[in-house]
């Protein structure tokens, strides 16, 4: 029998407004926000906290690939580039290496998660 070792540990992330960079954008599936009996396409978001005083640690996200104006990745897309995408086709690549201004908390168990509706322009001052 394979004995398997848990390495994972939770990164200690602060709470609180934090200048995040896209590392690396991977497309997963996972259970749906709406029907977890049901899966749909997600987006595994690589981030490196680049917030100035901050230990230098990267955690991941997961999030639907949606561009609403309420949808986590649509909120950084319009941080970065100022608006939506237009229709069609978006390269996610674009997105790596692109900082911006977001909210970190904690789930339930201590993982940093995004704050929905937080995303802002990198140089923007929290509100």
């Amino acid at each position: 029998m394979p004995i398997l070792i848990n390495r994972s540990t939770i990164p200690v992330i602060p709470s609180g407004w934090h200048v995040l960079e896209i590392e690396d954008i991977e497309l997963t599936q996972g259970s749906s926000f709406d029907d977890p009996t049901k899966t749909e396409d997600r987006l595994r978001v690589q981030l490196r906290i680049r917030t100035p005083g901050v230990d230098d640690d990267s955690f991941h996200v997961f999030m639907s690939p949606k561009f609403g104006e309420t949808a986590t990745l649509g909120g950084i897309v319009r941080a970065i580039f100022g608006s939506a995408p237009p229709n069609g086709d978006f390269d996610t690549d674009l997105l790596i290496g692109q900082r911006f201004r977001h909210m970190v908390g904690h789930s339930d168990k201590g993982w940093p998660r995004l704050v929905p509706g937080t995303a802002a322009p990198a140089g923007e001052p929290p509100f």
